[in-house]
C-alpha cells in the first residue's frame, strides 16, 4: 500500500508528463499543489526507508509508466537539493554526507530504466539530463551515442563533445549546476510553462563560456583527460562542417586554454570572433522574451572574446599577434577598463618599457579610475620623474625594476586578505598602516644594530643609511601625488 505523499506525487507526475508533442519536463520541476518541504525535512530527519520502498515498488509494478518514473526522479532530487543553503553552519560534514547518500538512490532510480529502451530524441535528451543531475556521465555518454541513428554524426560528436566539457566546467560555474544547462536542444520543444527554463540555462552556459576564468592550474587528471576527448569530439564535429555553432569553436578554444595549448586556443577564438554575425540568433529569443535590447548585451561579450584572444597569444608566446589583437579590442572597445594594463604588460614582456608606460599613460586618460589605483599611479609618477639626477644609469634601473615588480604584482590575483582590507574601511586600515610602521621601525632598529655590531664603530654604517632610506621611501602612502620627489635619490651614493 503506497503512502498518500507518493500517491499524489505520481498522479501529479502522470499529469504534467502526458502531452507526448512537448518536451518532457526536467525532473527539478516544481510541482503545482504538492507542497512536500514538511515531509522532505521528515525523511532528512527519520531516513527514506518507506519512500524508497514505495517507488520502487511502484517502478516494478509500473515499469514502462513515465510519469511513475518522472515522481521517483522529481522525489529524489528534490530530497536530494533540500537544505542546500545550510551547508555553512555544517560544521561536521553531516549534510554533505546525507546528499551523497541521497545522489547515490538518484542514481539507482536513474539507472534502473536500461539505455537500450531509449530509441526517440524525446526521450534519450530527457535522459540525457537524468544522468547528469546523478553525476552519471558514462551513461550519458551512452545515451549521446543512441542519437546516431536519429541525428547527423556531425552532431552525435558535438553533443559528446559538450558533454564531456560542461562535465569539467559547470560543476565549477554553479553548485548545483543548473539541469536546463544540460539539455540539448532536440527532439519537440518544451510546454509554455518550461519554455523561458529551458531557453535560458543553454544562454547563461554559453555566456559563462565567455565571461568565466580560464582552468589553467589546479584541474585533476580525469578533468583533464575528458578536456582532451571534448577536443576530439568537437574538432570532428566541426571539421568542414559550415553549418556548426559558435558555441562549438568557443568551447574548443577554452578547452585546448585549459590543457596548455595556447596556440590552438588563440585559433579557434579567432574562429568565433570570425562568426560574430551569428551570434546574436543564439540570444535574440531570450532577450526579446526578456525585453532586453541585443545590442546591451553583445558588446560585453565581444570584449571579453577579445580578451581572451589576447590572453591566449600572450600566453603562447606570441607577442607581435598578441598586441595585435589588443589594438583591435582598444579600437573597438576603447572604454575596456582591463585593456590598457594588459598592453602594457605585452610591451613589458617585449621590454619597451617606454610604450609600456605609455600605455599606463594613455589607460588614465581615457578611464580616469585607473590612476586611483596605486601600483598605475606609482608607474605613472616613476615615468614622471624626469630630473637629472633620476637620468642616471642607478636611477634609471631602479625605474624599470620597480615598474617590473608593481607590473607582477598588478597582475597577481586579489586575495582574501585584499577583500578583507577593502572591507574593513579606512579607520582599521589606517591602524594596520601604523602597525606596518611600527615594524618597519623595529626592522631598521635591528638591522642598524647589526651594522654596528660588525663595524665595531658606535654609528651605525653606509648600509644602515641607506636602509634607513628605503625604509622611509616604502612607508610613505603610495598615491603618485603624494609621493616624495624623485631627487630624493641623491641621498644615494
Amino acid at each position: 500500500m503506497r503512502s498518500d505523499l507518493v500517491q499524489r506525487w505520481i498522479d501529479l507526475s502522470v499529469a504534467v508528463t502526458r502531452e507526448e508533442t512537448a518536451a518532457i519536463p526536467l525532473i527539478d520541476e516544481n510541482l503545482d499543489l504538492l507542497d512536500v518541504d514538511e515531509e522532505l525535512h521528515q525523511v532528512w530527519r527519520y531516513g527514506d526507508s518507506e519512500l524508497n520502498a514505495d517507488f520502487v515498488r511502484a517502478l516494478l509494478e509500473s515499469p514502462t509508466n513515465l510519469g511513475v518514473r518522472f515522481a521517483a526522479l522529481n522525489a529524489y532530487y528534490h530530497l536530494m537539493e533540500h537544505k542546500r543553503g545550510l551547508e555553512e553552519e555544517d560544521m561536521l560534514g553531516v549534510l554533505a554526507k546525507q546528499r551523497v547518500a541521497f545522489r547515490k538512490k538518484l542514481a539507482f532510480f536513474v539507472g534502473f530504466q536500461p539505455v537500450e529502451s531509449c530509441t526517440d530524441l524525446r526521450t534519450i535528451r530527457w535522459e540525457i539530463v537524468n544522468s547528469c543531475a546523478a553525476e552519471d556521465y558514462d551513461r550519458a555518454l551512452i545515451l549521446c551515442d543512441q542519437l546516431q541513428p536519429l541525428l547527423p554524426s556531425w552532431h552525435v560528436s558535438f553533443a559528446r563533445g559538450r558533454l564531456r566539457f560542461l562535465s569539467v566546467h559547470l560543476p565549477l560555474w554553479d553548485d548545483p549546476p543548473s539541469l536546463s544547462s544540460w539539455d540539448l536542444p532536440i527532439g519537440p520543444p518544451p510546454t509554455h510553462n518550461c519554455r523561458f527554463t529551458r531557453m535560458m540555462g543553454p544562454l547563461f552556459t554559453l555566456r559563462r563560456c565567455f565571461t568565466s576564468q580560464e582552468l589553467t592550474t589546479g584541474i585533476s587528471d580525469d578533468a583533464r583527460t575528458h578536456l582532451r576527448k571534448a577536443i576530439a569530439e568537437l574538432e570532428t564535429a566541426s571539421d568542414g562542417n559550415p553549418n556548426i555553432p559558435p558555441e562549438c569553436h568557443l568551447m574548443l578554444a577554452r578547452s585546448y586554454a585549459a590543457v596548455g595549448q595556447n596556440h590552438e586556443a588563440a585559433r579557434c577564438f579567432k574562429r568565433v570572433l570570425a562568426q560574430r554575425d551569428a551570434l546574436p540568433r543564439y540570444f535574440e529569443e531570450p532577450l526579446e522574451f526578456l525585453q532586453l535590447p541585443i545590442r546591451d548585451y553583445l558588446p560585453e561579450l565581444l570584449s571579453a572574446l577579445l580578451h581572451r584572444l589576447v590572453t591566449a597569444h600572450q600566453r603562447a608566446e606570441e607577442m607581435d599577434e598578441a598586441i595585435k589583437a589588443a589594438h583591435e579590442w582598444i579600437d573597438e572597445f576603447p572604454g575596456a577598463r582591463d585593456a590598457y594594463p594588459l598592453m602594457a604588460r605585452l610591451h613589458e614582456e617585449k621590454g619597451d618599457l617606454k610604450a609600456a608606460l605609455s600605455w599606463y599613460r594613455k589607460g588614465e586618460e581615457r578611464i580616469p579610475e585607473l590612476g586611483d589605483d596605486w601600483k598605475t599611479s606609482l608607474i605613472l609618477k616613476l615615468d614622471e620623474t624626469s630630473s637629472p639626477v633620476t637620468d642616471r644609469p642607478i636611477c634609471r634601473m631602479a625605474k624599470k625594476k620597480a615598474t617590473i615588480v608593481l607590473q607582477a604584482d598588478w597582475a597577481a590575483p586579489r586575495t582574501n586578505d585584499d577583500r578583507a582590507s577593502e572591507s574593513r574601511g579606512p579607520l582599521q586600515n589606517e591602524t594596520d598602516h601604523g602597525s606596518r610602521r611600527r615594524h618597519d621601525d623595529r626592522c631598521r632598529q635591528r638591522d642598524d644594530e647589526l651594522d654596528t655590531r660588525r663595524s665595531g664603530a658606535t654609528e651605525p654604517g653606509l648600509a644602515a643609511a641607506r636602509r634607513r632610506n628605503w625604509y622611509s621611501r616604502s612607508s610613505s602612502v603610495c598615491s603618485w601625488r603624494t609621493l616624495p620627489s624623485a631627487t630624493s635619490c641623491t641621498r644615494l651614493p
